[in-house]
């Protein structure tokens, strides 16, 4: 076991988009050495887009997102903590995706359950997934690399300003499929839109994570940019956590060494690994 390495970013099959059981991804934590991963299973609560989100998977199955199939998750990941506890510590945590228009419906899940480590995303803009191969093109389409950035930084920062949560999840994700449409272009589009975010970063208390999964998708950073974790450093915004957003089970750990060495180089520790 690595005493200092994590990954708090990992998606179980209870995610709609990924595969495999708890218990897979604990052995395989396991066997790269780290010592505490946490689950963040996917919630999507826009019920403007209730055609595409509003679903976890159970047992391979695709049903409707509810408390139950919530407490369902929670359980088998208290399951899994309770039987390798000897070997490696294992969190309970989600990936709830922002939007102003439902702050209720993510307020009252919070209420509801008691995560270890909850992270907030902007992964639409609206209502239509920039994350998403199949939706993110067509709004690229229609939308200037400038105006993307200009939107989404708007809503991180209502995601900041919310008070609903203390982690940002990897910030400047549009470049996912950004880049490949755009050009490298969109790597510099964010320019004198970051600062207020970071800003307010700052003064709430709200750290945000180094995401290792933009080397997987063929990018040479990971997400944020460099760029962006320099400047998060220099307005005095934590860093939180550190995760491989694994979807399989073979992801998990990936490039989370490296990512530490980043972190360290820069000057960052990990100040809180907590909601």
């Amino acid at each position: 076991m690595n005493s200092k390495l994590i990954d708090y970013h990992i998606h179980p099959g209870y995610s709609v988009d990924a595969e495999g059981c708890i218990r897979d991804f604990v052995l395989r934590a396991i066997e790269m050495r780290l010592s505490s991963i946490c689950f963040t299973t996917h919630v999507d609560l826009n019920h403007a887009r209730k055609v595409w989100d509003l679903f976890m998977k159970m047992n391979g199955e695709y049903v409707r997102f509810d408390y139950d199939i919530m407490s369902y998750y929670i359980d088998d990941v208290k399951n899994n903590t309770e039987e390798f506890k000897d070997r490696i510590d294992i969190k309970c945590g989600v990936e709830i995706s922002y939007g102003h228009h439902f702050e209720d419906l993510i307020s009252d899940l919070l209420d509801s359950f008691d995560f270890d480590f909850v992270l907030g995303a902007v992964h639409c803009l609206d209502n239509v997934s920039i994350t998403a191969s199949k939706e993110a093109f067509g709004y690229f389409s229609g939308t200037s690399s400038r105006e993307l950035c200009e939107k989404y930084y708007k809503s991180l920062y209502s995601l900041v300003d919310s008070g609903l949560f203390k982690t940002v999840a990897h910030i400047d994700c549009y470049k996912k499929y950004g880049l490949a449409y755009y050009g490298p272009g969109i790597l510099e589009a964010h320019h004198g839109l970051l600062s207020p975010v970071l800003k307010l970063m700052g003064e709430k208390g709200v750290g945000f994570e180094i995401n290792t999964s933009a080397i997987r998708k063929g990018h040479k950073e990971f997400y944020p940019s460099n760029q962006i974790i320099k400047e998060a450093f220099r307005f005095g915004v934590n860093l939180h956590s550190i995760g491989s957003d694994a979807h399989k089970p073979e992801q998990v750990g990936f490039m989370i060494e490296k990512a530490f060495d980043l972190a360290s180089d820069i000057g960052f520790k990990i100040r809180r690994i907590d909601q």
